[in-house]
């Protein structure tokens, strides 16, 4: 019976933990929090778009298609790659955030099998953040790293 139930999770927790709304934040509470050092934010777009239109001050860019890769790594090689400590998996004052909210939402569904279950998601992303006057600077592109 426990061999079974095993495998019935096996074959269904991607599709239960893909149907998990995570937790949104919203522009004041992500403001504030990037103010008061309180909340990491992950923009998750490519780097180019980092430089044009911009990014919000204070994140750091792991890009959608370095997710599963990115959280695989070590704590050294994840912070010498990305610039910053690598959160513990319970963390959740960890937001992440695209242009409009869709890829950050993606970046979320693919690091919860890894164990990232309560990471946070900044729903209106980018777009958001211009709209509500947040402001913005822009990134210089660098090198592989």
């Amino acid at each position: 019976m426990r061999v079974l139930l095993q495998s019935v999770l096996r074959i269904f927790r991607p599709i239960i933990q893909s149907s998990v709304r995570p937790h949104e934040v919203r522009f004041h509470e992500l403001s504030k929090g990037l103010r008061k050092g309180t909340l990491t934010l992950i923009d998750c777009r490519n780097q180019t778009e980092r430089e044009d239109p911009g990014m919000i001050p204070g994140s750091f860019n792991i890009p959608l298609h370095e997710a599963q890769e990115a959280f695989k790594l070590t704590e050294s090689e994840f912070e010498a790659r990305y610039r910053f400590k690598k959160p513990d998996p319970s963390n959740d004052q960890v937001v992440v955030a695209c242009r409009s909210g869709k890829r950050a939402e993606d970046f979320i569904d693919r690091i919860r099998p890894l164990g990232y279950e309560n990471f946070r998601l900044y729903k209106g992303s980018f777009l958001d953040w211009e709209e509500k006057g947040g402001p913005v600077t822009r990134e210089k592109l660098r090198g592989p790293q």
